[in-house]
């Protein structure tokens, strides 16, 4: 038979997806075999379904079919029988001339699947309860890790690193595939690991040999908000939905976001009219941020309720709430919907924040640690007053100061900005930051800005207190 190269049509695709689920008339069956023959797109369509089958019946046969249909995200297939199973290794036997899948027989357990990733480092990692918590060396199964805090590494095949910041839910698939549901992730893949690809909810990014980061969060609609940076080499970009002729390769310096609407994924250089960038480091010097960590089993605020009488709402997951605050996060981190800093709106750039910490606590220190809006250096505190209350009508002036503008880059795990206020001790639930001016960029709107509010009393170790006091105000700063 002369073999053509015709494109894929539809009939073909329904006729494949007939046998998957067991439904292929048999007068349709000679025409199937007749497609497979004539064209060598058609085989390797085939081969890519049969083999998305073989993976999605051994990934979820401890699932019902309900959650099973529930997680496939392109493709409705029924959960085939093991005869099916069989039979499909007959027929790519015959027309694909290919090695079969494994096919196990009754008598035979399923194999353990083996992702080959393996937890390689870990700092100050903080599992969610309902998360698996693996330990160092540790193999990670195919199944979905919540990370609260931290930072890891792991080694994923032969060539492929993948360092994870928290927040952060991942799904270990095998060698050359991770699912990264939200969070931030950084890759570093050699030829070894050429292929390597990172799901999100919005699409793929395989990698070509590079250092790339994804972002993966959602705006304030619940719609998928994907940002990408390639570092050094290039990845393939494959939007969910998208014809394969949408692909987009993105080279070093070169950034995209995928936009997941209901119905398709819009791709963007810019989110919600700024440019795109993420700033990632191996997380291998973390030194500062244990002190910190060890610092906030102090800190009074941590974790306690705050509000402001101004937040930021962008359009696309640009959304910075008060409660940024006193999340114990530091640095300008975080992705789209979960950024670790509050900032102003541009229509009330300057305003009043409030914490409550529940109880009357006898306190005597201010640790401000102030921000620049990531890359866009454009925002962030400068002069305020600080204000204590017992019972949140009135209030008392304690002291006034004035930040330094950040200077430096910040990184996941560099030290933070933080400058430290002492005052005269005292009781107090309330505490009011009022703000009265902020650091301006020249060529657009903005407003002020602050990433954490630390509060600690008297009660405070000796040791922890010298920390904080090395953190000291701008010269400029009036003395408390």
């Amino acid at each position: 038979m002369i073999e053509m190269d015709s494109p894929i049509d539809d009939r073909f695709k329904l006729l494949v997806n007939d046998l998957l689920n067991q439904q292929l008339a048999h007068p349709d069956s000679a025409e199937l075999q007749t497609l497979l023959l004539s064209s060598k797109k058609h085989r390797a369509y085939y081969r890519e379904q049969a083999a998305l089958q073989s993976q999605l019946f051994w990934l979820f046969k401890d699932s019902s079919e309900e959650e099973f249909h529930s997680r496939k995200t392109q493709k409705t297939f029924a959960l085939p029988t093991l005869s099916t199973i069989a039979a499909l290794i007959v027929l790519a036997a015959i027309f694909l001339i290919q090695k079969p899948p494994f096919n196990p027989t009754p008598s035979q357990s399923p194999p353990v699947i083996a992702t080959q990733t393996i937890l390689t480092q870990a700092s100050q990692p903080k599992w969610h309860p309902d998360s698996p918590q693996p330990i160092q060396g540790q193999e990670l199964n195919p199944q979905t890790y919540h990370l609260k805090e931290g930072f890891l590494r792991l080694d994923i095949g032969q060539g492929s690193q993948v360092f994870i910041e928290g927040p952060c839910k991942f799904e270990p698939v095998h060698q050359m595939l991770l699912k990264i549901h939200e969070g931030r992730v950084s890759a570093e893949v050699d030829e070894r690991g050429h292929g390597f690809t990172i799901w999100t909810p919005a699409g793929k990014f395989v990698d070509l040999g590079t250092r790339f980061g994804i972002g993966v969060g959602t705006d304030e609609s619940g719609n998928d908000v994907i940002l990408s940076e390639v570092f050094a080499g290039e990845i393939k970009v494959e939007p969910r939905d998208h014809q394969p002729s949408e692909n987009r390769t993105i080279t070093e310096g070169q950034t995209l976001g995928l936009l997941g609407r209901l119905s398709h994924v819009d791709l963007s250089e810019t989110v919600d009219q700024r440019p795109i960038k993420l700033n990632f480091n191996r997380y291998e010097q973390t030194a500062s941020i244990n002190r910190y960590r060890s610092q906030d089993v102090h800190n009074l605020a941590l974790g306690k309720p705050v509000s402001s009488t101004s937040t930021y709402l962008g359009a696309n997951g640009e959304i910075f709430p008060a409660e940024n605050l006193t999340d114990g996060r530091i640095n300008d981190t975080g992705f789209p919907g979960n950024w670790s800093f509050w900032l102003a709106s541009n229509e009330s750039p300057i305003g009043e924040i409030i914490i409550d910490l529940e109880s009357p606590q006898l306190i005597d220190c201010l640790q401000l640690l102030n921000t620049q809006n990531r890359h866009h250096r454009d925002r962030g505190t400068k002069e305020f007053s600080f204000f204590t209350s017992n019972n949140g009508q009135e209030y008392q002036r304690i002291t006034s100061g004035k930040l330094g503008k950040i200077q430096h880059k910040l990184t996941a795990d560099s030290s933070p900005p933080a400058e430290t206020f002492n005052f005269q001790a005292h009781l107090a639930r309330y505490l009011k930051l009022q703000i009265h001016t902020f650091y301006r960029a020249e060529t657009s709107s903005t407003s002020a800005g602050l990433n954490e509010i630390r509060i600690f009393g008297p009660n405070t170790p000796s040791s922890i207190k010298e920390q904080l006091l090395s953190s000291t105000p701008t010269p400029d700063t009036p003395a408390p």
